[in-house]
C-alpha cells in the first residue's frame, strides 16, 4: 500500500471541511445554476492554461532560468487516484469549492477578497503543482469569483466538476499509460 505524502492527509481534511461548508450553504441559500456559466468557467480555466502554456511559459524559459516541468509523473499519478478510488475523488473534488468559495459568499467578493482567495485556492495545490502552474490558478480563479461565482455556487462547482472530468478523460485518452484498478500499469 502507498503511503500518501503528509500535505495529502491535510487536503483531504481542507476538503473534507469544505464539503460541509458546502452542505451548510446549500441548506440556507437557494440553489442556483446557469449553464451559460458553467461554460464561461471552462473556457476561463482553459483559456489562463492555455495562455500560460502558450505565451507565458515560453517567454519565461527564454529570459529566465526555468525549470522544465514534466507534468506526465503528475497527470498519471491523479489519474491512478481516480481510476482507484472514483467516488471518493468525485464526491471530495467539490470541498475545495466549499473551503474556499463559501467563506468568500459569506464575506463578500470584492477584488481584496477574491485575490485573497484565489493565492489561497492556488497555494494549497502547491506541493502538487509547481508555482508557475499555481501562478495560471491565482489568476483563473480570480476571474472565476468574480465574473462565474456571483452566478451561482453551483455553477462553480459544477463547472470545477465538469473541468476536471473533462481533464482525465482527455489525460487518459492522450497521455497517460493505461492504468488498471488496482494502480498498476498495463
Amino acid at each position: 500500500m502507498r503511503v500518501l505524502p503528509a500535505w495529502a492527509n491535510w487536503k483531504f481534511g481542507l476538503k473534507a471541511v469544505g464539503i460541509s461548508f458546502l452542505l451548510f450553504y446549500f441548506w440556507t441559500h437557494p440553489l442556483q445554476v446557469e449553464l451559460v456559466w458553467i461554460a464561461i468557467y471552462i473556457a476561463i480555466a482553459i483559456g489562463i492554461g492555455l495562455l500560460f502554456g502558450l505565451v507565458v511559459n515560453p517567454i519565461l524559459d527564454r529570459f529566465a532560468q526555468a525549470q522544465r516541468i514534466d507534468v506526465t509523473a503528475y497527470g498519471d499519478r491523479r489519474a491512478e487516484q481516480v481510476k482507484r478510488r472514483p467516488w471518493v475523488e468525485a464526491l471530495m473534488l467539490p470541498g475545495e469549492d466549499g473551503f474556499f468559495f463559501v467563506p468568500l459568499l459569506l464575506i463578500g467578493i470584492n477584488p481584496v477578497t477574491a485575490a485573497l482567495a484565489s493565492v489561497a485556492y492556488a497555494a494549497i495545490h502547491y506541493p502538487e503543482f509547481p508555482i508557475k502552474h499555481c501562478v495560471s490558478k491565482v489568476l483563473a480563479l480570480y476571474l472565476i469569483a468574480t465574473l462565474v461565482l456571483p452566478h451561482g455556487l453551483a455553477t462553480v462547482v459544477l463547472g470545477h466538476v465538469l473541468l476536471d472530468a473533462f481533464a482525465y478523460v482527455l489525460w487518459t485518452r492522450t497521455v497517460s499509460q493505461p492504468v488498471a484498478a488496482n494502480g498498476d500499469r498495463q
